[in-house]
């Protein structure tokens, strides 16, 4: 489990009741830079509505790959749930530029 303090243990255990959560939660911990935990795990929590969970792991996963396409695109899908339609926008306007970059358009 996540070391969490008192004061957010609540709001964690809303989210923790996800087994396949929190076992990728403990792997990504004992393996610090395992971007396809972190993946899978952003994944997960998209799934389940932990739209700022899922977000906070795209932001990760950016660290790794920042010329990622597809993170990008993650990251656009999570603000239109969020509603925040003009950073969705943004967003999406890079992931489709690195997609042309990525054609040789």
């Amino acid at each position: 489990m996540l070391n969490i303090k008192n004061e957010n243990e609540e709001i964690y255990r809303e989210y923790s009741y996800n087994s396949q959560i929190v076992e990728l939660e403990t792997k990504i911990q004992s393996k610090s830079n395992c971007k396809s935990l972190i993946k899978e795990l952003a994944d997960n929590h998209y799934k389940e509505g932990n739209y700022h969970r899922a977000l906070s792991c795209y932001l990760k996963l950016l660290s790794f790959e920042p010329q990622n396409a597809r993170v990008w695109n993650k990251l656009a899908v999570v603000f239109l749930r969020l509603e925040d339609y003009k950073t969705a926008m943004e967003l999406s306007r890079i992931a489709h530029r690195l997609i042309n970059k990525e054609m040789g358009k």
